[in-house]
């Protein structure tokens, strides 16, 4: 019994001592990152111009807690143009409940970071923009669901020349649940045969 504490211990201290060395990126509770990613952003009217890069991870947070093994999904905005940035969205797949949005104290924070459950995103608004190389505070929210790299993000502000819109895709999002995924495919199914029949 001795032996099976002993090694219990030595477990958790060395994961304890592996997620203190990302402790500045992510608060040690949220767990063992699954997945990140870096996503370019660019502009739409001239797909030439990078604006920014979006780091994007996956926690799994530990079981114990309000989000007891929920998922947890980052995004950090970091300015790589000249402009002036000031709104950050990332799709939500429809039927991937996500919940708590919240961000952190370090970058530039925005003044709203909420789901619009409408357009099933969430959004960001920065009155304090964020400026050529600096980057946004640390924002996330909580999911049940597992990740895909289907989401799509879109960044605007303003640049010398006027307004500026970026698109960047492949950004990390949660899977919506099995069941809405059969829905939406039966729902085509029926529309196929509602075009044939007609």
């Amino acid at each position: 019994m001795k032996l099976v504490n002993r090694f219990r211990f030595l477990v958790l201290l060395f994961m304890a001592v592996m997620l203190t060395q990302n402790a500045g990126a992510v608060p040690v509770e949220w767990g063992l990152s699954l997945e990140n990613r870096t996503v370019e952003f660019y502009d739409v009217v001239d797909p030439a111009v990078q604006i920014a890069e979006v780091a994007c991870n996956v926690y799994h947070h530990w079981p114990v807690g309000p989000h007891a093994d929920q998922y947890v999904y980052t995004y950090r905005i970091t300015n790589t143009s000249d402009d002036e940035l000031s709104f950050f969205s990332v799709s939500i797949l429809g039927g991937s409940d996500v919940e708590s949005p919240e961000y952190g104290s370090d970058g530039v924070q925005p003044d709203n970071w909420d789901i619009v459950s409408s357009y099933e995103r969430v959004e960001g608004l920065f009155t304090t923009s964020i400026g050529s190389g600096y980057s946004s505070a640390l924002l996330w929210f909580f999911s049940d669901h597992e990740y895909t790299d289907c989401g799509h993000g879109a960044l605007s502000g303003m640049s010398s020349a006027g307004y500026v819109f970026a698109v960047g895709d492949n950004l990390l999002t949660p899977v919506p649940e099995p069941a809405t995924i059969a829905l939406l495919g039966m729902g085509g199914l029926a529309l196929l045969g509602k075009r044939r029949s007609a």
